[in-house]
């Protein structure tokens, strides 16, 4: 081979390694290079693709916690047991957190309870607190408020049911598993049959009978 400036130039590269020494391992360099590009390019695409479905999932969810956040103003704006301005509301992810000043447990229990039944909601933290002072800061809890509407609805049931009782002349009032009956009746008997009925409700811890017979 004839020797020029260029082919010992280009022999020295190749001996650096800057260069391949032949067309084919040329041509494999270039292959890899290739290869390792489009490698780069699909973990590009791939991140990018990642990042754009994060950021709409993010975009989705805050939608829904702004829009479970209104629905909770309005109900409690609407529930006439509930200050809407004592309660304060906050949502991150489906995760309902309550907090502020209320009156009574039943109270804050009804608030936690509404959130609740929230569509879309997966879970409530209630900090919401009892205010010092109110007027029924040791109140029954919720529980207690559901057991004595029902037994305030089964005792009434009953009264209207059975034919020697005035249903609709006999209030029934509940509290703390206590029934109160009030109104008046047609006879000594009937009084003591309403109390009787009550008394039999399950559930009732003592019934107080305040029922007036009429006077013939």
């Amino acid at each position: 081979m004839k020797y020029t400036p260029l082919n010992a130039t280009l022999t020295l590269l190749a001996a650096l390694g800057a260069l391949p020494a032949t067309a084919g391992e040329a041509t494999q360099q270039a292959g890899k290079t290739v290869e390792q590009a489009q490698q780069k390019a699909g973990e590009l695409a791939q991140q990018a693709k990642h990042k754009a479905a994060s950021t709409g999932a993010s975009l989705q969810q805050g939608t829904q916690d702004a829009w479970i956040d209104g629905k909770l103003e309005a109900i409690y704006a609407l529930n006439s047991q509930l200050d809407a301005l004592d309660i304060d509301t906050d949502v991150e992810r489906g995760v309902v957190m309550l907090s502020g000043k209320v009156e009574t447990r039943v109270e804050r229990d009804l608030a936690g309870e509404l959130a609740r039944a929230v569509e879309g909601v997966q879970d409530v933290v209630n900090e919401l607190e009892i205010a010092s002072g109110s007027r029924n800061g040791q109140g029954s809890d919720f529980g207690q408020w559901v057991s004595d509407a029902t037994i305030t609805a089964s005792v009434k049931s009953q009264l209207l049911a059975n034919e020697n009782t005035e249903g609709l002349s006999i209030e029934v009032d509940t509290e703390n598993d206590v029934v109160t009956l009030s109104g008046q009746v047609s006879s000594a008997a009937e009084r003591e049959l309403a109390a009787q009925i009550a008394a039999n409700t399950e559930d009732v811890a003592r019934v107080d009978n305040a029922i007036v017979v009429k006077s013939m």
